[in-house]
């Protein structure tokens, strides 16, 4: 007899260490099933029952985790957000939940500084569930026990819910179309979507696991030189009650490509007060500012503009983006590139002309925005930038005020037009 409680005493031991680690433990019950006995004393002319039900608790489990990244154009500071997918998928016997949580673990971007990228978490905590089949299923219906609520959804495995489970040396991942469970202790009916060609039956004790993706929002940081790629290598932790967090970092990383960034940029002056050119000046181009049409000129040291102390001499600068499109995976389609944060900033020779005198329509400046390049709108300098000698800043582009810069969309130009004093 002592013999006999000595080995049951190792043995409840040995088995309260498997359910401690978890590491042997095979799961052959589903949470949440009601396991009922009934004991019955017959007699002679009858009979009486008593039952007791136990819920099968969860056993928690480390998930299986992946992240797959995408990549995009940078357009500005932290501009667009890159979306990567956390892929969860359960190994407890039941629902369980789980928090996501991530960091960049490495910034590589060859010649540039970058600023602090971000990982952001969409949906989170989340709960994802698993079961276990109770009975050999028809190929493309389980048999799974109820988790005690008439509905259609079964230890969170409802209609839309991606399943995976393994036959044989096989790992299945289905789309499930229906669940439909009737409570109590019966039986609930997971529907999934089938392919010709694949098992008859699903064994029972075949676990049954809930996969869910999970976004994750990761931003490149700023990059200050046009044409260096941003890349940035997000890391994935997944933590559920009772057992270790797991990680898992991108296969690759995140990249963002900047175009090289191409402009146009031409500055043309006239005098306003005679209008004229000199040294043999080849024909100007010809703009019209504030309702007049001029020719306007491209000055060097030998043909171009002259003018007297006292003459207006009215300056235009003249800016096209002509970047090249870039290749947008995984489409490969060409994407023409606007060109963000556009300002022209244009130095006065302050010894010889001072800024600001002979206004037009009393306005310092004109601005040509990019759409219609042919009206011209003034401003005041402080409406759209600042004069402060030698340096005017105007910003130019859509969207340009006196605090941002503009955009200059593919093909588009903008121009400003502004008049200085011979000294």
């Amino acid at each position: 007899m002592k013999k006999s409680l000595q080995f049951l005493t190792v043995a409840l031991s040995l088995a309260t260490l498997v359910l401690s680690t978890g590491s042997a433990w095979a799961f052959t019950t589903a949470a949440n099933t009601q396991i009922q006995n009934t004991a019955t004393l017959s007699f002679t002319g009858g009979s009486a029952s008593a039952s007791v039900i136990v819920i099968v608790g969860l056993i928690p489990s480390q998930p299986t985790i992946d992240i797959t990244n995408g990549t995009g154009n940078y357009t500005a500071a932290n501009t667009p957000a890159i979306l990567d997918t956390v892929t969860i998928t359960s190994n407890a016997n039941g629902p369980a939940l789980y928090t996501v949580s991530s960091a960049v673990t490495a910034v590589l971007n060859t010649n540039e500084t970058v600023g602090t990228a971000v990982a952001v978490v969409g949906t989170n905590p989340i709960t994802i569930g698993a079961t276990i089949t109770n009975a050999s299923s028809a190929w493309g219906t389980l048999s799974v026990p109820s988790d005690g609520t008439a509905d259609a959804i079964v230890n969170n495995i409802h209609a839309g819910s991606t399943i995976v489970f393994t036959v044989g040396a096989t790992t299945f991942t289905k789309n499930v179309v229906s669940v439909v469970d009737p409570g109590g202790t019966g039986t609930a009916t997971v529907t999934f979507s089938v392919i010709a060609g694949e098992p008859a039956t699903v064994p029972a004790g075949t676990p049954v696991y809930e996969q869910v993706p999970v976004n994750v929002s990761v931003l490149p940081g700023t990059v200050g030189i046009s044409g260096n790629d941003i890349h940035v290598t997000v890391q994935a932790t997944v933590a559920t009650p009772g057992v270790t967090s797991v990680s898992v970092t991108n296969h690759a990383a995140n990249v963002w490509t900047t175009p090289n960034i191409s402009v146009h940029i031409t500055k043309y002056v006239r005098n306003a007060t005679t209008d004229a050119s000199t040294f043999g000046a080849p024909t100007g181009t010809t703009f019209t500012v504030n309702g007049a049409s001029h020719a306007y000129y491209v000055s060097t040291a030998t043909s171009g503009v002259s003018a007297k102390p006292g003459e207006v001499l009215e300056y235009l600068v003249d800016a096209k983006n002509v970047t090249d499109t870039v290749i947008v995976p995984p489409s490969l389609v060409a994407v023409p590139v606007t060109i963000n944060g556009a300002f022209i900033s244009d130095v006065l020779p302050t010894t010889y002309v001072t800024f600001g005198f002979g206004q037009m329509a009393g306005k310092d400046v004109w601005v040509f925005p990019t759409d219609p390049a042919s009206v011209g709108l003034q401003y005041n300098v402080g409406d759209l930038g600042a004069y402060s000698a030698p340096t005017l800043r105007v910003n130019v582009g859509d969207g340009a005020s006196a605090a941002l810069p503009g955009a200059i969309p593919p093909g588009k130009d903008v121009k400003i037009v502004y008049r200085a004093v011979v000294n």
